[in-house]
């Protein structure tokens, strides 16, 4: 007789995840609602949508929604809490920003150091962990910068490298040979300027803007002044968008 199987009595998950310096995460969604909280500065994506984070901030991601993380500015022990569908009630059903407060911090650290033990949780404990939750994440007001990056395209070391530093002064030459190698063709130039073959298009002053606001939010995040950091001439000269092939 096969065996039946067992129904899952939770109603959240919870993990901690270690991110490298350099790491990007591939676009996936979940089949629930997750609160993803890096605990450093960093970058998640919702396409087209970037949410640069200081070390005080979340992303809460509905389920379903697709997104990934960037963590270029240093080493990350992040934490998240998945909600299930069937408890979601009184949870946000768009992405935001998420300031995290001691009793939420206190709700993520709980659930994540109870997974890691294996205790079982009593319904009673989760569902106080969710009325917290529910109070909590609330929209922090920090908008996303809208900045789509291409999962799967021979631009894509292109786009990655314009997010982590989009003061790049590369000339067009020398990005058209950092294409060539994953388009299995070849690439000049005129290729990589022609806007009528585009079919990626790539903002400089918004991954300019995400750079400056990592760099501002870290400083916050460490509690002290940040400086933002200076936009080069090029940008000051309105080269608003690059365009790629893709």
């Amino acid at each position: 007789m096969p065996a039946v199987p067992v129904p899952n009595p939770h109603l959240l998950e919870a993990a901690e995840a270690h991110h490298t310096n350099g790491r990007r995460e591939r676009l996936h969604t979940h089949g629930c609602g997750q609160l993803e909280w890096p605990r450093a500065v960093a970058v998640v994506r919702t396409p087209p949508w970037l949410y640069v984070l200081p070390p005080t901030h979340a992303v809460w991601i509905p389920c379903g929604v697709v997104h990934g993380g960037f963590y270029h500015f240093g080493e990350v022990v992040e934490r998240s809490v998945w909600v299930y569908e069937r408890a979601r009630a009184g949870l946000p059903t768009a992405c935001m920003a998420v300031r995290v407060s001691a009793a939420l911090a206190e709700v993520i650290d709980t659930a994540v150091a109870t997974e890691r033990s294996h205790d079982a949780r009593t319904p009673e404990e989760e569902r106080a962990l969710l009325s917290v939750l529910a109070r909590e994440v609330t929209d922090a007001g920090m908008p996303p910068l809208k900045l789509a990056i291409p999962e799967d395209s021979p631009v894509s070391p292109v786009a990655v490298a314009l997010v982590s530093t989009p003061c790049e002064p590369r000339p067009a030459a020398d990005w058209a040979a950092t294409i060539a190698p994953f388009s299995g063709m070849e690439i000049v130039e005129r290729t990589v300027r022609a806007p009528d073959c585009s079919s990626l298009r790539v903002s400089r002053l918004t991954a300019f803007r995400a750079r400056r606001r990592a760099k501002s939010v870290g400083g916050l995040g460490n509690g002290r002044q940040a400086q933002p950091e200076a936009p080069d001439a090029r940008l000051r000269a309105g080269v608003g968008l690059a365009t790629w092939t893709g």
